[in-house]
């Protein structure tokens, strides 16, 4: 099953990630696993103190008694999952411009939950289910983690109320006891829409503002009567 959260927001900030979660936790299978690994890269906004508290914290509401574990991929990882998903979608929608104008962010929505279809290795059909992510300016409660420096670990998890590190995910590996003190408050949330696309075919009186159309037709008076002089001589 992939859950994708397409957004006409372009500021993909904790704040995002952290709706996404909790939508996606609420999903079956994962509303009813005990044990669940996240994935992701290592990128800033993955690494924040929110989305670790979110994740391993007892007190989040994602917990509900499961196991959470979070892991990140090393770098120069190549190509995961999610990657090769992607892919996929952006292939289908190059391919489907060619017979469909999709120039609308709501075209795109209908196009891509009714088109797009994905099998799993033994060609049955997977589940895709496209989310709408949208949320509006204000302020949100946030509780975080203020870790000084998570970025040498690449595994997480907590243990009642501690929190732990590892290098790596290997099962076996040394857990290091990492410091959690919290901070709870408000967060700005801010919004920047895509902008809406412009028409890549101009109409002739749209070419030119009032002031350079009026200079337009001048020079073409005064090339056309250059030419009629030539004609005459």
């Amino acid at each position: 099953m992939y859950v994708t959260y397409p957004s006409e927001i372009l500021k993909k900030d904790h704040m995002t990630v952290n709706d996404c979660l909790l939508n996606v936790f609420q999903q079956e299978p994962l509303r009813s696993c005990n044990l669940i690994n996240t994935w992701s890269d290592g990128a800033g906004v993955m690494r924040s103190g929110f989305i670790t508290w979110l994740l391993l914290d007892s007190k989040s509401p994602l917990r509900r008694g499961a196991d959470i574990r979070m892991n990140f991929f090393c770098e120069q990882h190549g190509k995961n999952f999610c990657d090769s998903y992607f892919g996929l979608i952006s292939n289908f929608l190059k391919l489907k411009r060619l017979s469909d104008s999709i120039n609308t962010y709501q075209k795109f929505l209908d196009v891509i939950s009714s088109s797009f279809h994905v099998q799993n290795s033994n060609g049955t059909p997977c589940l895709n289910i496209f989310i709408d992510y949208s949320r509006t300016d204000g302020f949100a409660a946030l509780t975080r983690y203020n870790l000084v420096d998570q970025s040498q670990f690449l595994h997480f998890e907590s243990k009642g109320d501690k929190l732990f590190g590892k290098h790596d995910s290997i099962p076996n590996s040394t857990l290091y006891l990492l410091p959690n003190p919290t901070q709870s408050g408000y967060v700005q949330v801010a919004i920047r829409l895509a902008p809406k696309p412009k028409p890549k075919i101009k109409n002739q009186n749209d070419i030119f503002d009032p002031i350079q159309a009026s200079k337009q037709k001048k020079r073409a008076k005064m090339e056309k009567d250059d030419e009629e002089e030539e004609q005459d001589q």
